[in-house]
Protein backbone atom coordinates (compact mmCIF):
# COMPACT_ATOMS: atom_id res chain seq x y z
CA UNK A 1 0.00 0.00 0.00
CA UNK A 2 1.00 3.63 -0.72
CA UNK A 3 1.71 5.85 1.80
CA UNK A 4 0.39 9.03 0.06
CA UNK A 5 2.60 8.61 -3.34
CA UNK A 6 0.18 10.32 -6.31
CA UNK A 7 0.65 10.23 -9.68
CA UNK A 8 2.79 12.58 -11.40
CA UNK A 9 0.75 15.27 -13.09
CA UNK A 10 1.75 15.83 -17.15
CA UNK A 11 2.93 19.44 -18.28
CA UNK A 12 0.48 20.48 -20.71
CA UNK A 13 2.48 21.47 -23.82
CA UNK A 14 1.64 25.11 -24.90
CA UNK A 15 -0.64 25.31 -27.87
CA UNK A 16 1.76 26.99 -30.28
CA UNK A 17 3.76 23.85 -30.43
CA UNK A 18 1.14 21.80 -32.59
CA UNK A 19 0.57 24.65 -34.49
CA UNK A 20 2.41 26.39 -37.57
CA UNK A 21 3.29 29.59 -38.19
CA UNK A 22 1.41 32.75 -38.00
CA UNK A 23 0.91 32.73 -34.31
CA UNK A 24 -1.63 34.80 -32.56
CA UNK A 25 -0.93 37.06 -29.26
CA UNK A 26 -2.97 35.98 -26.80
CA UNK A 27 -4.29 33.27 -28.59
CA UNK A 28 -1.61 30.88 -28.76
CA UNK A 29 0.30 31.53 -25.90
CA UNK A 30 2.56 34.64 -27.01
CA UNK A 31 3.19 38.13 -25.57
CA UNK A 32 4.13 41.60 -26.83
CA UNK A 33 8.02 40.27 -25.13
CA UNK A 34 7.58 37.12 -27.08
CA UNK A 35 7.95 39.13 -30.46
CA UNK A 36 10.70 39.23 -32.87
CA UNK A 37 11.02 42.64 -34.18
CA UNK A 38 13.27 44.69 -36.69
CA UNK A 39 15.05 48.22 -35.47
CA UNK A 40 11.79 49.76 -36.30
CA UNK A 41 9.56 47.61 -34.12
CA UNK A 42 8.01 46.02 -37.10
CA UNK A 43 6.74 42.36 -36.81
CA UNK A 44 6.70 39.90 -39.74
CA UNK A 45 3.21 38.94 -40.29
CA UNK A 46 4.10 34.92 -41.45
CA UNK A 47 5.40 34.66 -37.85
CA UNK A 48 2.51 36.22 -35.94
CA UNK A 49 -0.61 38.04 -35.43
CA UNK A 50 -1.89 40.87 -33.35
CA UNK A 51 -4.73 40.34 -31.04
CA UNK A 52 -7.97 40.66 -32.55
CA UNK A 53 -9.28 44.21 -32.85
CA UNK A 54 -5.94 45.86 -32.20
CA UNK A 55 -5.55 49.08 -33.92
CA UNK A 56 -1.84 47.67 -35.78
CA UNK A 57 -0.18 50.04 -38.75
CA UNK A 58 0.23 47.72 -41.77
CA UNK A 59 2.92 47.89 -44.27
CA UNK A 60 2.04 46.67 -47.93
CA UNK A 61 3.97 46.74 -50.52
CA UNK A 62 3.44 49.61 -51.90
CA UNK A 63 2.08 51.94 -48.54
CA UNK A 64 1.82 51.75 -45.27
CA UNK A 65 -1.91 52.31 -43.81
CA UNK A 66 -3.77 51.33 -40.20
CA UNK A 67 -6.21 48.30 -39.74
CA UNK A 68 -6.77 45.29 -37.42
CA UNK A 69 -6.73 41.84 -37.63
CA UNK A 70 -10.39 40.37 -37.01
CA UNK A 71 -9.25 36.63 -36.09
CA UNK A 72 -9.75 35.50 -39.47
CA UNK A 73 -8.43 38.33 -41.88
CA UNK A 74 -6.66 41.56 -42.36
CA UNK A 75 -9.01 44.42 -42.10
CA UNK A 76 -8.85 48.18 -42.97
CA UNK A 77 -10.48 51.11 -44.42
CA UNK A 78 -7.80 51.70 -46.93
CA UNK A 79 -7.02 47.88 -47.40
CA UNK A 80 -8.26 47.03 -51.12
CA UNK A 81 -8.75 42.96 -52.17
CA UNK A 82 -5.49 41.60 -53.25
CA UNK A 83 -3.11 43.66 -50.66
CA UNK A 84 -0.97 41.17 -48.67
CA UNK A 85 -0.08 42.62 -45.03
CA UNK A 86 3.42 42.04 -45.07
CA UNK A 87 4.70 43.28 -41.61
CA UNK A 88 2.51 45.10 -38.77
CA UNK A 89 3.24 47.33 -35.57
CA UNK A 90 1.36 48.37 -32.87
CA UNK A 91 0.24 52.13 -32.91
CA UNK A 92 1.17 53.99 -30.73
Amino acid sequence: MDTGSQPQKKKKTPIWKFRKPPYQLGVDGFTQKDLKKDYDNWVDAKLYLPVSYELVYMKLEKKTIPGWWNGRVWEGLRLRDGDKVLYWKNKE
